[in-house]
């Protein structure tokens, strides 16, 4: 304690609060932020550089008349709180019929079902490729490929974020795998 008071120059009690803070600010494992359950599953987030984060999520829910099932991946600038989202396979609705089995499995849509099939590969590797400076590259490219894409802007730290740029939370609330 004494070295780090005089090193940093502040009152007793000081370097050891802003120490404390910056373990709590950095204490974020990228395995913290997967999710697995019956129905819903979010990868480990990937560092993409240029501040930007991939998640990867997929889920399906059924009941005995309907099926619901979602794949994609999504890609944050964690200076901004800017997500875009690369539609894999979008949510629909298929009858099962009424006995709760796959008696006819013909959609009913609630959106129309999209599958990127290839384009969602070609996707990923342009990712792991790196080539790229933006967000918006990253989307241009989505939409070259005929893949759907959702924008929105997240008033919430993405736990990727906490993750690999701590420091980027600025008025964002914190991801709650910050206090875990």
């Amino acid at each position: 304690m004494q070295i780090s008071r005089h090193i940093s120059g502040l009152p007793r009690g000081s370097a050891t609060l802003g120490f404390i803070g910056l373990v709590s600010a950095c204490g974020v494992a990228p395995e913290q932020c997967a999710v697995s359950d019956n129905h819903f599953g979010k990868g480990v987030p990937k560092d993409l550089g240029n501040e930007l984060v991939l998640n990867t999520s997929s889920g399906s829910y059924g009941n005995n008349r309907t099926f619901l099932s979602f794949s994609n991946y999504s890609v944050i600038d964690c200076r901004t709180g800017e997500e875009k989202t690369f539609v894999l396979e979008d949510i629909f609705e298929s009858n099962r019929g009424t006995d709760g089995g796959q008696t006819d499995t013909s959609p009913v849509a609630i959106r129309p079902r999209v599958e990127s099939g290839d384009a969602g590969d070609q996707l990923l590797a342009y990712l792991n490729a790196g080539n790229f400076e933006s967000l918006s590259e990253i989307a241009a490219k989505a939409e070259e490929l005929g893949i759907v894409v959702r924008e929105q802007t997240n008033e919430n730290e993405d736990c990727g974020c906490a993750a690999f740029y701590p420091r980027l939370l600025g008025d964002k609330e914190p991801a709650p795998e910050r206090n875990a």
